[in-house]
């Protein structure tokens, strides 16, 4: 029995018994052993785990005509073993896949030429057995010489250059030398030259894509047990070696994984050739959930494929994130989420697969899948919405609802152009909800207003809270009789949309983004009155840097305590309302001008001064009334919380370089000796020298 033969008849034995683990242990070990080099030792520790095999009940199934006591002769008798050995070199195993593939798939002479190429036995001197021909080596660079890459000219030139005055050694160095950027080797890129079907000389036919998909998995195999070969005859490499063929077996049989195209394969095998060493166990569960998603039984076709979409979808992110360098530390929180994302969309999967669309839905789902990219998160919404059908006591109500949607999403995709948009549909469904769809006219809405407000869902990440109370005041808007009214929340929308969209997009505004998102889950974007107000907070909060983000929080509060104020009681506090709401934007305003202008000793002076000044005028309406007392101690609390300390802070940060904030206090009781500890230490530093103009800016001061 050959080498292959031997391992052929190892995988044939682990497939004809697929639920029964420890047999699949001694396989992987039977395999490992082919490998070894002391062939003493091979032939002991084959026997031994064969005898295990052959102690296993009657329920283990062998391949026809060879059971185990016949595999078991092979290693006892020399002769046997001898034709084993003879055989194990990355020449068979290059032979092997060329014998997997279709007879027609390439010529004899380019099958010849492949085989002889990687025999790593012309290594040997001149005389030795296998040496390529000075007609051999001149036919290669005849063939090649239009059709090669540089890495397989460099690779073909350290091949064919050795001669009898360089040691074997030191021709395997410059052989992994020459291959070390690439863990496929030559092998896969002669491959692509060779066997691609665009390439070959007389075609008779092209392969198919899952023929492609087995072919790379298997010559991806070959390359990274031919490239481990070579290494472990070098000393010092072991333990590369040993991820090498650890590598290996993960790419074995991908395609009855349900890799079944060759963009796919490749996409595994560039990530386990990026991913760390110490992480390369990720691949194994990859490949084991997609093996498992590929296997379920009674499943639908959508579920395996927004599944297996997914998948890659996370094997792309993967790549693109160790493509750079990155920590230890980092690289291992990577691979944590992305455990739990795999086992998440498993997870759905599952749920997935005991749902059942409509036919009409199951064709126009059909022509979605066919993207790579745009319709996968649409698709998952698909099952989201199929739920909420499943689940009704209305039906057939819900299914017009999903009718809607997905009418939406299959023009968008027949729109080239746009199709980037149904995406953008998905993500406005994930945020806001399917459930919050109560009829025909809401799904529609959702539509419009996804359209509308693309630029801002570009930026998804920086807008979760936004998104639903755009969507919250859009629904408000097309329910609103009163023309006027309609009018005056368009044109909030409007400017919140258009100023939300830069706030966002300016790296700046990172600092306040926090505060941004509490502002508008706390208060809602529907109690702005006018549309100045809104613009008035939007420049605002894309002036705040990091030293006002306390006033921001302060200014938040504030604005919730008055909007509580007027839904207790409208008619008796509205003076009292309107005199705080124009106290809150007046502060915002004056504080947008204190932090887009430079800063100066008398520019901090003023504008205390000013906020105090604003937050006295409203204090006789405020005072008026006793519902608004609370209020009147949440102005304080600007002041004295928000206002003061970013003087302060400013102060201290450009005369001594440091920041030092006051204690924040929501307590009444701790406010008057707050504000008279905070004027005390907001004193001015004692005056530069008098050629010093006091109004020019803080930094300029030396």
């Amino acid at each position: 029995m050959t080498h292959g033969e031997f391992l052929d008849w190892l995988d044939e034995l682990d497939r004809l018994n697929p639920e029964k683990p420890k047999l699949a242990v001694l396989i992987e070990r039977l395999k490992g052993e082919a490998y070894n080099l002391n062939q003493d030792q091979v032939i002991a520790d084959i026997q031994a785990l064969l005898n295990q095999i052959s102690t296993f009940d009657e329920s283990i199934v062998y391949p026809r005509a060879h059971p185990v006591g016949r595999v078991l002769n092979t290693f006892i008798r020399g002769s046997e073993t001898a034709l084993f050995f003879s055989t194990r070199t990355a020449v068979t195993a290059i032979q092997r896949v060329l014998d997997a593939l279709p007879s027609d798939s390439s010529p004899e002479s380019i099958q010849k030429f492949y085989t002889r190429v990687m025999d790593w036995t012309q290594f040997a001197p001149k005389d030795g057995e296998n040496v390529l021909s000075e007609e051999e080596q001149a036919y290669i660079k005849a063939y090649f010489k239009n059709r090669a890459t540089e890495s397989v000219k460099q690779t073909l030139t350290t091949i064919y250059s050795v001669n009898d005055k360089v040691s074997k050694r030191a021709a395997h160095e410059r052989y992994i030398s020459a291959t070390a950027s690439n863990v496929n080797t030559a092998i896969s890129n002669l491959y692509d030259y060779v066997l691609e079907p665009n390439e070959r000389i007389s075609p008779v036919r092209s392969l198919s894509q899952q023929e492609l998909a087995r072919a790379t998995t298997q010559i991806s195999t070959t390359s990274l047990i031919f490239y481990a070969h070579k290494l472990s005859l070098i000393d010092g490499h072991q333990r590369e070696v040993n991820q090498l063929r650890k590598k290996a077996e993960i790419v074995r049989d991908l395609t009855g994984g349900g890799y079944r195209n060759p963009k796919d394969v490749n996409r595994f095998l560039d990530l386990l050739v990026a991913i760390p060493d110490e992480h390369t166990s990720f691949m194994y569960y990859i490949k084991s959930y997609k093996k498992a998603i590929h296997n379920f039984s009674e499943t639908n076709v959508f579920a395996q494929e927004l599944a297996g979409k997914e998948i890659n979808h996370l094997i792309d992110r993967s790549l693109k994130y160790f493509e750079q360098p990155q920590t230890k530390e980092n690289a291992k929180k990577f691979i944590e989420q992305a455990t739990l994302e795999i086992s998440d969309i498993y997870s759905a999967f599952q749920l997935h697969s005991k749902q059942t669309f409509s036919t009409l839905a199951s064709d126009k789902i059909t022509v979605l899948l066919q993207l790579e990219r745009h319709t996968t998160n649409f698709i998952r919404m698909l099952f989201a919405l199929q739920y909420t059908i499943d689940e009704s006591d209305d039906p057939a109500m819900r299914q017009r609802i999903f009718d809607i949607i997905l009418d939406a999403g299959v023009a968008y995709h027949n729109d080239i152009e746009n199709r980037w948009s149904t995406d953008t549909l998905a993500v406005c469904l994930a945020i806001i909800g399917v459930e919050t769809l109560k009829t025909p006219e809401d799904a529609q809405q959702l539509i419009n207003f996804a359209s509308r407000i693309k630029p801002l869902l570009k930026l998804q990440e920086e807008s979760s809270e936004l998104v639903p109370q755009l969507f919250k005041l859009q629904q408000q808007i097309d329910s609103n009789n009163s023309p006027h009214e309609k009018q005056r929340q368009q044109a909030i929308f409007d400017v919140i949309l258009e100023t939300s969209v830069a706030y966002l997009s300016n790296a700046k505004t990172q600092c306040s983004r926090d505060f941004f998102e509490y502002y508008i889950e706390q208060c809602g974007i529907e109690n702005f009155k006018t549309a100045e107000q809104a613009r008035r907070f939007m420049t605002f909060a894309s002036a705040v840097n990091k030293d006002a983000t306390p006033l921001f929080k302060e200014l938040a509060d504030f604005h919730l305590k008055v909007i509580n104020m007027e839904k207790k009681n409208p008619a008796v506090y509205q003076s009292a309302v309107d005199t705080a709401t124009k106290l809150l934007f007046d502060l915002m305003e004056r504080s947008t001008k204190f932090l887009s202008n430079p800063k100066t000793k008398q520019g901090c002076k003023d504008y205390e001064h000013d906020c105090q000044e604003i937050i006295n005028a409203a204090l006789p309406v405020l005072k008026e009334h006793r519902g608004a007392k609370n209020v009147l101690a949440w102005a304080a609390l600007v002041m004295s919380v928000g206002i003061i300390p970013l003087v302060v802070a400013t102060f201290n940060k450009l005369f001594h370089g440091e920041f030092t904030f006051f204690p924040q206090t929501a307590t009444e009781k701790k406010v008057d000796a707050l504000k008279a500890a905070v004027h005390v230490a907001s004193e001015p530093p004692e005056e530069e020298p008098e050629e010093t103009d006091s109004s020019e800016p803080l930094n300029k001061i030396p």
